[in-house]
């Protein structure tokens, strides 16, 4: 197991991810939370027109799958941004300009997020709610296409390489 800095634990996360390379599922895992950002994309738009006028249950369900889909954006892109992007350099370093746009879209991802917690919690205010599900549908509907390019882009352009590693490469 790998020991994180001086006087801390064991470096958990990259001792799984050596692991699932190991044996040979470390595509199908960051595949698997690929899909699950999609479902989640999915739960969130069918459940955004009830929640966005005060259906007391569809937002509660709402910003319950938002908590944890924030919880998986992040754990995900940690995982990326810390050990797979640096591990994808040191064996292909001409992915460079791909990882830089990867990187970039993570913070633009973070900004959607963001963007669509606000407007949430906006709309869980007094007042005219005739615009609030437009408001809500059409943030969440642009965090999906900006998640689903990012993905897509991910997958075309690293799964490739991550699929010939037998071991993790640092």
């Amino acid at each position: 197991m790998t020991q994180g800095p001086a006087g801390q634990e064991p470096d958990a996360l990259l001792h799984h991810l050596r692991t699932l390379t190991q044996q040979g599922a470390v595509v199908a895992a960051f595949q698997a939370a690929h899909e699950k950002f999609r479902q989640f994309h999915e739960d969130l738009l069918r459940l955004a027109p009830a929640a966005a006028v005060h259906d007391g249950n569809a937002f509660d369900e709402l910003s319950e799958a938002l908590d944890a889909y924030t919880v998986l954006f992040d754990e995900h892109h940690y995982a990326e941004d810390q050990y797979f992007f640096p591990a994808l350099l040191s064996v292909e370093p001409g992915l460079a300009a791909v990882v830089e746009r990867l990187v970039t879209q993570h913070e633009a991802v973070a900004s959607r997020l963001t963007a669509v917690r606000e407007q949430m919690h906006r709309d869980r205010t007094p007042g005219d709610t005739s615009e609030r599900p437009q408001r809500l549908i059409a943030a969440l509907t642009d965090l999906r296409d900006v998640v689903d390019a990012h993905l897509a882009l991910e997958e075309a352009e690293t799964i490739p390489a991550l699929r010939t590693w037998t071991r993790w490469p640092l």
